[in-house]
């Protein structure tokens, strides 16, 4: 089984917010040495469909972007129109205070809900909040008591600034709330022997590169961290449509230099028992 943790699909406003201005998509996808596909290219559905059958990827993972404006709603609609291609991270925001909180149970009842993303240290309507500030607390134990993971968004990119206190931060949550599974896609770059060292630490820590795990300084630590360390913390993500699905596959199995007893872990296996597919 191979499943990719991270897709922004061509679909409502992800197809509006990340597949209108091609050259700079081009650019960026450039940057790690691939080039757009023609479901991005062409912002269609359906190409991206075959292009994850092309690859061999059985499920995808789409995460809510609070940032982006994505509707839990529409996330739902894609993997009930797409039935058994995709499960929903609903995104959620700590900021929206008791209602949000309330409304976990409901989204948690949904079939395809398989988690939860949530975004700190990004800007949502001009306001954040830290991995560690309080106003998440309840959220994180609610989704902790559900026994569903949460992904965060984390990066050099996606905190206010390039400061290491953001890894203390997310340290002090994987401590305080040990039975809720945390999915970092972006795996914390530029931090990665620091996201890795808290990974082998703390058993609720998950690793997901993605693109960093591509062609990017750093991404030969998270295969040496995978085939010793921490062989059931790396996920396979290719945080589409950033880059390509069929060429992320193929160079996580060809180039990136996993062992082939830890290539089915990174490809699917950890992925499955995070989702409960096991």
């Amino acid at each position: 089984m191979i499943i990719d943790f991270r897709v922004r699909p061509p679909y409502g406003v992800y197809a509006k917010k990340m597949f209108q201005n091609l050259d700079a998509r081009e650019d960026f996808a450039n940057k790690y040495g691939f080039t757009s596909p023609p479901s991005v290219i062409q912002c269609d559905m359906d190409l991206f469909i075959q292009e994850l059958d092309k690859a061999g990827v059985d499920l995808a993972v789409i995460p809510g972007r609070g940032a982006m404006g994505t509707k839990n709603e529409e996330l739902l609609e894609i993997a009930e129109t797409y039935k058994g291609r995709f499960a929903v991270f609903p995104f959620v925001n700590p900021m929206e205070g008791e209602e949000a909180l309330n409304g976990l149970e409901e989204l948690a009842k949904k079939e395809h809900v398989k988690g939860f993303s949530m975004e700190p240290g990004v800007a949502i309507n001009g306001k954040t909040f830290d991995f560690d500030d309080e106003i998440a607390f309840p959220f994180y134990e609610k989704m902790q008591e559900l026994g569903l993971p949460l992904m965060i968004t984390y990066s050099g990119h996606t905190v206010p600034e390039m400061d290491s206190k953001y890894v203390s931060k997310l340290d002090r949550v994987a401590v305080q709330f040990p039975k809720l599974n945390i999915v970092l896609s972006h795996a914390g770059w530029p931090w990665v022997m620091e996201l890795i060292g808290m990974a082998f630490r703390r058993k609720n820590i998950y690793l997901l590169p993605d693109v960093y795990g591509t062609n990017s300084p750093g991404s030969s630590e998270f295969t040496v961290a995978a085939n010793t360390l921490i062989p059931d913390k790396i996920l396979f993500g290719s945080a589409y449509p950033i880059i390509p699905v069929v060429e992320a596959v193929q160079f996580y199995e060809k180039e990136a230099g996993y062992r082939e007893d830890i290539l089915e872990k990174v490809m699917g296996g950890n992925a499955a028992g995070l989702l409960g597919l096991e």
